[in-house]
Parts: C-alpha cells; structure tokens; sequence
C-alpha cells in the first residue's frame, strides 16, 4: 500500500441499509490506499455493531450514544492521531472507486490543508420537477483547486497535521441540535490559517428521499443554513449590522423571486437561497436559533 494513512469516519443513526450501502462502495476507494474505516454510531443502542462487524471492510466501530452529529463527529476526532488524514462521510452517501484518491491529488497538487468535493443528488421517481429542475437541493461544482471559506463533512479530507497545528480539532456541540457544527468548524480552521481546496473529481452520490422534495424542507434548510451563518458573524459583527445583513440579503431575494415569477426569467434557486438565507441570517441577529435534529 502506497501514500500516506487515512482514517475515514462514518457518523450513522439508524440507517442499516444505506450505511451497508456505502460501505460496499469504499471497498474499492480504498484498495491500495492506507486506509481504515471507522463507523461511529449514534444510536442510543448499538444498532450498527452486527452489521460492521460481518461487513467485508473490516471496519473499526465505534457506539456514541450522546445524541448529537457534533458529539458523533467528536468521536472521531479522537481517534484522528491514528493516521496522517482523516476523511468524512455521511452515512446515506456512496463514493466513486477514485474518491479517495482524488481528495488525495488535490491536497497534494493545490497544497490545501483541507480538500472537498461534489454530493451528487440522486432524485427518486416522482421527484417534483421544480425541485429537480430548478435546482434547489443539487449542490453547485467548480474548477479543481478553487479555494474555499468552508466546508461540509459530507465530503472532506483533513491534514491532521494542520488540525493539530491550530488547536481546531472538536466540533462544538451547541450546533448539534441546529446542525451546521461542519461549518463552524471549518469556519474557525480558516481564521486560524488553514486551507480548503475544491476536488471536482472526488465524487459521492446520495439519493434523497421523498420526503425531503417538498416547499416545506427546502424552504426550512435554507433558513436553517442562513441561521448559521448569522451566528457565525455574530463573532465579528453587531447584531444591527448581522440584522441589516440579512434583511438587505432576504428583501433582495424576494424581490429577485417577484420578478423571476412575473417575468418567467431569473434563476429562481438562486433568488430562493438569497431570501431563505437572509432570513436565518437576520433571525440569528435577534437571538433565535432554527433546530433541524432535536433529538433531545
């Protein structure tokens, strides 16, 4: 096995299928690499542990029963010092069999501390088309090596090198409930000096589910994402200038939506994230925060 070791964490909460699913998927991504899988499961009970303990890959396991991705995410980084990078991934996602060797060539090639790539969105039948159409849940792609502010752990590799260098190396619980603990982290890796690179090569698919492909959830993430990054400039600004902020940014976006459905003209997703997010923008001025995974 060549190049450098890599530990590759799973967060999962009760999603059998879809986590054996992408198990079988890394099998290949990892071949020839030095490469570990560790699933951390945040079930209250172990639900996960037959299922990785008879899987082929071999992976490590790990049961976290305090709820919560950022304290899921936790346990892994306390295991991050067993190799040279450590990989993330979501548990409702598969990869490409060059996935991690592309996340690999781009922090090599571009010199990033950090690398990042597409989640392809793979819509079942009978998908609203203004959703699949319009492009409301598919996420945007751009040149390899594009440097970026932020990051998800939907699709990451990180230097451990780096994380250990800047002291940034938990993920804060108080975005457990709101989700949005990637962001935060990624956001203070950044103003600690730490570099994010673009792998437009470095590949996932998720398929969404149904019950996501509606006015409600769509509407709901994008305040929920506005949200959290007002929060996060709640650390550098007041909350006049966080509130101007966002109104300034959600009037923008109704206006660009009035004209975009009067005129048949605009890119309506785009207008539509302008109005959500400046929306969770200006609620995070007034104090409130918006909770996507309260489970207690």
């Amino acid at each position: 096995m060549a190049g450098p070791s890599v530990l590759v964490a799973v967060c999962t909460y009760q999603r059998a299928q879809q986590l054996e699913d992408l198990l079988d998927s890394l099998i290949p991504a990892i071949a020839g690499h030095q490469a570990r899988v560790l699933v951390i499961d945040n079930d209250s009970k172990p639900s996960s542990e037959d299922l990785v303990a008879a899987h082929a890959i071999r992976a490590d396991y790990v049961h976290e029963p305090n709820p919560g991705i950022a304290q899921a995410r936790n346990a892994a980084m306390s295991r991050m010092n067993e190799a040279e990078f450590i990989a993330f991934l979501d548990d409702d996602e598969t990869v490409s069999p060059d996935w991690l060797a592309r996340l690999l060539d781009c922090v090599e090639q571009f010199g990033t501390d950090v690398a990042t790539g597409p989640v392809i969105s793979l819509f079942p039948d009978g998908a609203p088309s203004w959703i699949v159409d319009g492009g409301f849940i598919q996420r945007s792609r751009m040149p390899s090596g594009t440097r970026l502010e932020l990051a998800a752990t939907n699709n990451v590799l990180m230097n451990v090198a780096t994380l250990n260098r800047t002291g940034v190396t938990r993920f804060d619980v108080d975005f457990s409930r709101s989700g949005g603990s990637d962001s935060e982290f990624f956001w203070r890796l950044r103003r600690k000096g730490g570099t994010i690179g673009w792998a437009d090569d470095a590949v996932v698919s998720e398929e969404v589910p149904l019950e996501r492909l509606t006015f409600r959830w769509v509407f709901k993430r994008g305040v929920r994402g506005g949200n959290v990054f007002g929060r996060l400039m709640r650390r550098e600004h007041g909350r006049i200038y966080v509130f101007l902020h966002g109104a300034a940014l959600a009037g923008f976006g109704a206006l660009r939506v009035l004209l975009a459905v009067v005129t048949g003209k605009g890119r309506r997703s785009k207008d539509f994230q302008w109005l959500t997010h400046g929306l969770g923008v200006a609620q995070a001025a007034l104090g409130s925060v918006v909770y996507e995974y309260d489970r207690g």
